[in-house]
């Protein structure tokens, strides 16, 4: 055994030797760059495109099969200028030999240093790559149309069993992107690639390193990325990992907050392709100060409709400290205490059509929201959002009150009318929405609001509609409002609302800090407008608004103070109807008819024990100005005062001037006008009793007179006739007595 055991080592010798020595005379013998030409013109001949081979040309036989070039430049397309469409500096790869005898593919250290790709798009579309596309199908066509003819085996075949590559190593390698269509230059460049051992059935982490600089021209910014990660792979079983990936990325640039950004994002992920499943786990993302830790899973990769579920969660958040991160200036607040912390939790859901963020939990200093937010469909932008806030007092975050009122001095000194200012409608355009928002309490303006919730409804082309319910100041709020076509020019609103057994007084000191009004009752009104802007919006308002209140006071004004001023004033006494003091009154209501912006009242009226007010004008809603004739009516004098001489007579009373701070007026002209006029009607009323009076005396002395004279008249003729019937019977007894 040990005599052919010599022998076959003898042959296995001569057999290395022979191969050693052909080796080596190849490399002797054949030189590579006498096929330069030829490797120019198949390129040219399968790309149309010109391919420059500057650098020598090298191979190695033993104990590798290797070849190295430098130099390299394939040319641009047609209308893409001269530059090279791909430059190599230096490319170098080997295959050891020996293990092809087991079936077995060793390549070394894949070396790729100095490549430059530029990639364009101009006007038309057309690429500078749409040639090669075209090139290698037509290539790929005509394979497929050609015969198919079994491959040549032996008779155990040949099976690769193992394949391995050394290491991957890619040094300043640039790719460079115009595109001439969006305006936009983007480049790629000192990117590094180094790896490990990378077999596809080895079970060992291959260690991976990157980093590159990626330019972007509009908006001109600049992206650094390192990269570590160890990369895992069973090919067989289709399953790859990701473990230990840690980004450490640097954003600069105008564009960027502050100009420059760090941020760091770590991950493990596994994806098992067969499956179609991924899972991303131990998220970490930090960045200004908020660092967020998240988790991923993926189902369906492998169909047509993927789906990923996960959580996202912060640890805890200064909205401060971010904000100095950002460069974002702090914001003076009424209160220092808030803006100092912040968190969130959420559960999130997303397939290619939607996304949704479930258990959402936002807080904000004390405030804490909950609830569901939702893009139900990406393509018709469909959003649906239930949420729910336990408290939140506005009024905190915003600038202390000295500061509002000189910033708004400012404002309406320069250009800051609020009647130009724009309504946000292009948010409302095509706006496709289904949601529902309440809070336990909230406080804004000073204004306290219980129980509030606000559901919002509208897809495209129909109107969008908001409805808000609350308790405030005692009563029920009730409003409903309504917006049509935002996208047109002239977009119309209609305003629908009720006001029940609400406390006014309470209202309006916290509204504008005055108490001017007291009492509880009812307001409602239904209004329509259009237009782009809040003077639009108030130019055409129209509608009715309905008011009454009972059991209060009007503040500011005391009606018996103006009547006894204007009853010294009859009295040629020196008063001024001061403002201050109180009217109270057991009804007050009466209604607005608004129309084009300018809200016109012929029906209030008012009363108390001793007093009615009845009232007519007009508040200009663009101007905010008043103009009102009010008539206070004394029904009975008060106790103590002088003015039983008003007692049943209209004192004419002028409101006028800004809502915010209106002048009181009386109009003593128009008061002695009718005091005069009065009493010239009781004058001519006493004149008229008197001459009625005169012309009844008269009257009935005529009628005495005439009866006097038709006595006398019927006296004389009495005596007249008596005499003519004595003579008649003189003269008739003389006949008589001579006959």
């Amino acid at each position: 055994m040990a005599k052919p055991f010599k022998i076959l080592l003898v042959i296995l010798g001569l057999l290395v030797t022979l191969v050693v020595v052909a080796a080596i005379g190849l490399v002797v013998t054949f030189d590579p760059n006498d096929y330069r030409d030829d490797i120019e013109q198949v390129v040219e001949e399968a790309t149309g495109r010109d391919l420059t081979m500057s650098g020598p040309l090298s191979l190695s036989i033993f104990p590798w099969l290797g070849v190295e070039t430098e130099d390299v430049a394939l040319g641009n397309a047609e209308g893409f200028g001269n530059e090279p469409f791909a430059q190599i500096g230096y490319f170098g790869v080997s295959v050891r030999l020996l293990p092809l005898l087991e079936k077995r593919i060793e390549i070394g250290t894949v070396r790729l240093d100095g490549m430059r790709l530029n990639l364009a798009r101009d006007e038309s579309g057309t690429t500078n790559w749409d040639d090669l596309i075209e090139a290698f199908s037509s290539e790929d066509t005509e394979a497929q149309e050609a015969p198919e003819e079994p491959p040549a085996t032996t008779e155990n075949g040949f099976a690769i069993t193992d394949l391995s590559v050394e290491a991957v190593e890619i040094e300043d390698a640039a790719v460079k992107w115009i595109d001439a269509i969006a305006g936009q230059s983007i480049m790629l460049k000192d990117f590094a690639l180094s790896t490990g051992r990378i077999s596809p059935t080895a079970t060992q982490p291959v260690p991976l390193s990157m980093n590159f600089v990626v330019e972007v021209q509009e908006p001109k910014t600049t992206l650094a990325i390192d990269l570590v990660t160890k990369l895992v792979a069973d090919t067989d079983a289709s399953q790859f990992a990701v473990e230990g990936l840690n980004i450490e990325g640097t954003a600069s640039g105008d564009a960027i907050p502050a100009g420059t950004q760090q941020f760091n994002l770590s991950a493990d992920a596994n994806f098992d392709q067969e499956a179609g499943v991924l899972k991303l786990a131990d998220l970490v993302l930090q960045a200004a100060g908020v660092t967020l830790h998240g988790s991923l899973d993926g189902s369906g990769l492998n169909t047509e409709q993927p789906s990923f579920t996960g959580q996202i969660t912060s640890e805890a958040i200064n909205p401060r400290t971010v904000m100095r991160a950002l460069a974002i200036e702090l914001p003076e607040t009424e209160d220092d205490n808030v803006l100092k912390s912040a968190g969130l939790d959420a559960r999130f859901a997303a397939t290619t059509q939607s996304a949704e963020l479930r258990k959402l939990t936002v807080t904000l200093d004390d405030t804490t929201l909950t609830g569901t937010a939702a893009v139900t469909d990406f393509e018709t932008l469909a959003m649906a959002f239930n949420m729910d806030v336990d408290q939140f007092n506005l009024d905190r975050y915003l600038p202390p009150a000295g500061e509002q009122d000189e910033s708004s001095g400012e404002d309406s000194e320069s250009d800051g009318d609020i009647n130009a200012i724009e309504l946000p409608l292009d948010a409302l355009e095509g706006l496709n929405v289904d949601g529902r928002f309440a809070i336990k309490e909230l406080i804004a303006s000073g204004l306290t609001f219980n129980d509030a919730t606000l559901i919002v409804k509208g897809k495209p082309g129909q109107p969008l509609r908001q409805s808000l319910t609350a308790q405030a100041y005692g009563g029920d709020v009730k409003i409903e409002n309504r917006v049509n076509g935002a996208a047109s020019q002239a977009p119309s609103y209609r305003f629908q609302g009720s006001l029940d057994q609400l406390l006014f007084g309470d209202l309006l000191q916290d509204l504008i800090d005055k108490n001017w009004l007291q009492g509880k009752g009812l307001v409602t009104y239904d209004l329509t407008s259009q237009g782009r802007t809040v003077g639009d919006l108030r130019q055409h308002l129209s509608g009715t608004l309905k008011f009454g209140l009972s059991d209060g006071a009007i503040k500011g004004i005391d009606i018996a103070r103006v009547l006894t001023a204007a009853e010294a004033k009859l009295r040629g006494a020196s008063a001024d109807a001061e403002s201050g003091g109180e009217t109270k009154f057991n009804r007050f209501g009466g209604s607005m008819n608004i129309t084009n912006g300018v809200a016109k009242t012929t029906d209030f009226s008012a009363g108390a024990d001793n007093l009615t007010v009845s009232a007519t004008g007009s508040v200009n809603l663009v101007a905010m100005t008043l103009d009102y004739a009010v008539k206070p009516v004394l029904t009975a004098a008060p106790g103590g005062s002088k003015l039983s001489a008003l007692v049943g007579k209209p004192i004419p009373v002028t409101v006028t001037g800004p809502v915010s701070s209106p002048k009181i007026g009386i109009d003593i002209k128009g008061l002695l006008k009718a005091e005069a006029q009065q009493r010239l009607g009781e004058e001519k009323a006493e004149l008229r009793e008197k001459a009625d009076e005169e012309k009844a005396r008269l009257e009935e002395k005529v009628e005495k007179e005439k009866e006097r004279a038709r006595e006398k008249v019927r006296d004389k003729l009495g005596d007249f006739l008596n005499r003519n019937k004595s003579d008649d019977n003189a003269e008739q007894s003389t006949t008589d007595g001579g006959g």
